[in-house]
């Protein structure tokens, strides 16, 4: 069983029978449609779902900076260089251009994304403590 992403709204529920997530209930299927996991749908959760289906191998590794604000992020040998920007301006390095969070600022951005998968988790968890309640009643 695993969180479904697909491309479009319309592909989710295709997606949704494939990862075998029809069998958490119906309760879940619609909490999960809730979330829009898809191209188009909750952005910022479809960049975590671009990001990890990105080559797994890849490791930001912070090399050097200069005195003009750039970064070069290294990467292991046999993958591409990235340069992540710092502007002067707000002094915070953004996600590279060609990227799912092209230009957004890094920390801000994780923390948001962060919330977004605690957000995630805390209603999940909520259903199930919904169940149980019930359950027992």
């Amino acid at each position: 069983m695993y969180f479904p992403f697909s491309s479009s709204a319309a592909l989710l529920q295709e997606q949704i029978q494939k990862k075998n997530f029809k069998h958490c209930g119906g309760d879940a299927v619609e909490l999960l449609k809730k979330f829009a996991p898809y191209q188009g749908g909750n952005e910022l959760l479809w960049s975590i779902h671009q990001l990890d289906i990105q080559d797994k191998h890849r490791a930001l590794i912070i090399g050097r900076s200069s005195l003009e604000g750039r970064g070069e992020l290294f990467l292991p040998p046999g993958v591409q260089t990235a340069t992540a920007v710092l502007s002067p301006e707000q002094h915070r390095f953004t996600f590279p251009r060609d990227g799912p969070l092209s230009d957004l600022p890094v920390i801000e951005t994780l923390e948001r994304l962060t919330d977004l998968v605690d957000g995630i988790i805390d209603a999940f968890a909520a259903m199930v403590q919904a169940r149980a309640t019930s359950a027992s009643s």
